[in-house]
């Protein structure tokens, strides 16, 4: 039995001279779904059985960060459509599918990657030798136009536990995206040669990316990437404090290489719920919380995750420094390493109705508080 890349277990037998894949998210799954294998019912041909070939398949002549937008489609996918027989899936099926993921406000690209996988894997089964499947029914579905959401700053509230909880495991990560506006793979991949503490300034020329869950270094994203940032008096003050000075600055081995996809992610959940960023519980059917042990053993439950704080939204808190501050969108732009400058008018033109709607409601509130006033 071995470890797939995305983390779940297969393990493969041969019947019949044909090779037999079973896979899922533990051990103990796998087994199950060995010992319960019927070698009569392979004779259908499910959605998830030519997925699976298809992945494989696919996956061996792309790139990782091409197979990575895909991935989560495809899981998203298999959990309603595993075991489906693939001659059986309509376009309506897939057209209710996707309806689904725009009414949950899923982004145009999020629902487009799914159509994508849907019309990849029915091309795939066209074109193996001896199929039933003759016609690709994802090709005569349009995709609903997706909602474009909005990722909001972090509150003056969440800034001030940023800026109180350097303390906290990785604290220093999340005060670093606070006061400098990068992305958190340009971040990771930031190293102590790259800061000028004399200058006051922080180069920013790569980042991190995750094939395998093994960190590689990579050039930024744009040629607008490439850049300079200031190094603010606040973080200047923190990063002078710092002991180690050499290699990179967020690293498991003391700077030697950057952090790995699966130490980054549990460093930040372990920041996010230090700080009550994140927060993670069971609940019942009826969505009952469920708080001890017993509880968890007698009931059937799932977990909860409730997340108030991501990474991208302390860079958007640094391009509202910049509207505070009156940069213009050209200098903020310049700043954050926006390849179009559209991207920064529109964050803009969105902090800028936020704090409309903000001015609004505190003058709804005074006058609701003056006409109590005048009526006491």
């Amino acid at each position: 039995m071995t470890r797939r890349s995305d983390g779940r277990w297969q393990a493969s037998v041969t019947i019949n001279g044909k090779r037999k894949f079973f896979i899922g998210k533990t051990q103990a799954e796998v087994r199950r779904k060995m010992a319960e294998y019927d070698p009569e019912a392979d004779n259908i041909v499910t959605f998830g059985s030519v997925a699976e070939e298809w992945e494989r398949e696919y996956s061996a002549n792309v790139s990782h960060k091409t197979m990575s937008q895909y991935s989560p489609a495809l899981k998203r996918i298999l959990e309603e459509y595993a075991d489906t027989p693939i001659k059986d899936i309509e376009p309506l099926d897939i057209l209710t599918f996707l309806k689904r993921l725009k009414k949950d406000g899923y982004s145009q690209a999020y629902i487009k990657a799914h159509k994508a996988v849907f019309s990849k894997v029915f091309d795939f089964e066209i074109m193996r030798r001896g199929s039933e499947l003759k016609v690709n029914p994802a090709q005569s579905v349009r995709s609903p136009r997706g909602s474009v959401k909005k990722i909001h700053s972090a509150t003056p509230e969440q800034e001030d536990i940023v800026s109180n909880s350097l303390d906290k495991p990785f604290g220093l990560f999340a005060f670093f995206l606070l006061y400098t506006g990068t992305r958190s793979q340009e971040a990771l991949a930031v190293r102590w040669e790259d800061i000028d503490f004399e200058n006051r300034k922080i180069t920013i020329n790569k980042a991190l990316t995750f094939p395998h869950n093994q960190p590689v270094i990579k050039d930024t994203k744009t040629e607008n990437g490439n850049r300079t940032v200031p190094l603010l008096f606040r973080l200047k003050t923190v990063l002078e404090a710092e002991k180690r000075k050499n290699g990179f600055i967020f690293s498991a081995d003391g700077g030697e290489t950057p952090l790995s996809q699966q130490e980054y992610s549990r460093r930040w959940r372990q920041y996010a719920l230090a700080t009550g960023f994140r927060r993670e519980y069971f609940v019942d059917n009826d969505g009952n919380e469920l708080k001890t042990l017993s509880e968890l053993q007698k009931t059937p439950h799932k977990r909860i995750t409730e997340v108030t704080l991501t990474p991208h939204q302390l860079r958007h808190s640094f391009a509202t420094m910049c509207l505070e501050a009156d940069l213009s969108p050209e200098e903020a732009q310049k700043l954050l390493g926006h390849a179009d400058i559209r991207t920064t008018v529109n964050i803009y033109a969105d902090l800028r109705e936020n704090k409309q709607n903000s001015a609004v409601n505190k003058l709804e509130k005074f006058l609701e508080d003056s006409e109590k006033d005048g009526k006491g």
